[in-house]
Order: structure tokens, then C-alpha cells, then sequence
């Protein structure tokens, strides 16, 4: 290809290395974006909480109650439901220190 091609010869040595054209590219990108963002949340009275703001203060909210919640008690209640696969016998020996 002669230099008169110009723009159109690098548009080719793009395609062929891989880089393509800028605009596919960015719509590629811009594409994604849009399928990633939250466009909204459920709240947990169960309405919906729509554009930014509100989600905004939905997501400072939850962790706010998240991280200053003083300590609260583990439900031990789910380990209940757990089979015991091993005898207490069977549990001391897997506590014991391995002799060599």
C-alpha cells in the first residue's frame, strides 16, 4: 500500500494487528458500562430505590448500620442442623499434639 492511502492504510495495519477501530472499541466500552451500573436497589421494606441520590443514601445507610451495630450474639442455631461425622473420641485425638 502506497502513502496516499493514508488513514486507511493504518486503519488496516489496526485491524490486522488486533487493535481495530477506536469507536467499535468505545462503544465496546461504553456498552459494558451501562450493563454494570445500578440502575436501582430494594431497600429492605422491600420499595425500590432509583437513581443515584437514593441509591447513593440506601448504600451509606446500610453501611453505617453495618459497622456501628455493636456486637451482637452468633445464632449457633444453623450448626444444630450439621451432622456429627466424628465420635468425641475421634475429636481428642485430633486435638492431641503429633508425637514424631
Amino acid at each position: 500500500m502506497k502513502k496516499s492511502f493514508g488513514g486507511k492504510k493504518l486503519e488496516f495495519c489496526g485491524l490486522q494487528m488486533g487493535i481495530g477501530i477506536p469507536s467499535f472499541f468505545y462503544s465496546l466500552v461504553n456498552g459494558r458500562r451501562k450493563r454494570m451500573a445500578i440502575n436501582k436497589i430494594q431497600r429492605r421494606n422491600g420499595t425500590w430505590a432509583e437513581g443515584n441520590e437514593q441509591i447513593a443514601q440506601e448504600a451509606i445507610a446500610f453501611y453505617q448500620e453495618q459497622f456501628t451495630r455493636g456486637s451482637t450474639a452468633c445464632e449457633m442455631n444453623l450448626i444444630d442442623h450439621i451432622p456429627c461425622c466424628i465420635t468425641d473420641e475421634d475429636n481428642s485425638l485430633l486435638k492431641e499434639l503429633p508425637t514424631y
